[in-house]
């Protein structure tokens, strides 16, 4: 598999610590912190700096499943057409698509938690896997630590079950 990842990485890292198979990571990020956690792991890293180029260098790798977490870009159709691929929302979709879910499902009290679905063509529209949902009873600080566990303990788990 390859993950796609974002600044922060943690999904990333938590995924590479369970020992998946991971053929590459790709991150649009090229100071993430999450390239070392492959880099110790001998696993390339490839800094993409256009969504152009991703269909190239996919190419090489044929994987069997694509994981985004984390990774803050539209895949271009082509791409989703081609892979399996899933991806990782911090909102209940089909509620709060796209940027910053996580603080206007927060502000709102309403349809906070995770996604975990199939990528298509359209932004956070895929065929729904698994939802968690969460409380919003807390501070933000909170939620985000609570959302963040709630990812890290899921996530893995779909993919296992993805890559059977």
């Amino acid at each position: 598999m390859i993950i796609f990842f974002g600044k922060g990485g943690s999904n990333a890292r938590n995924l590479l610590e369970r020992d998946f198979p991971v053929q590459a990571g790709f991150t649009n990020e090229p100071n993430s912190e999450a390239i070392a956690a492959f880099e110790k792991r001998n696993i390339p890293v490839e800094v993409i700096k256009s969504t152009d180029e991703i269909l190239q260098r996919l190419q090489s790798y044929d994987p069997r499943l694509i994981v985004l977490a984390g990774f803050m870009r539209i895949m271009p159709a082509e791409v989703t057409a081609r892979y399996r691929m899933i991806n990782i929302h911090p909102s209940l979709l089909p509620h709060y698509k796209g940027l910053h879910a996580q603080k206007r499902s927060f502000e709102d009290k309403k349809h906070c938690g995770i996604t975990i679905h199939y990528v298509n063509e359209k932004l956070d529209d895929g065929e729904i896997i698994a939802q968690v949902p969460l409380d919003a009873d807390c501070d933000f600080t909170e939620y985000m630590r609570r959302l963040k566990a709630a990812e890290h303990e899921h996530l893995p788990k779909v993919v296992a079950q993805l890559l059977q």
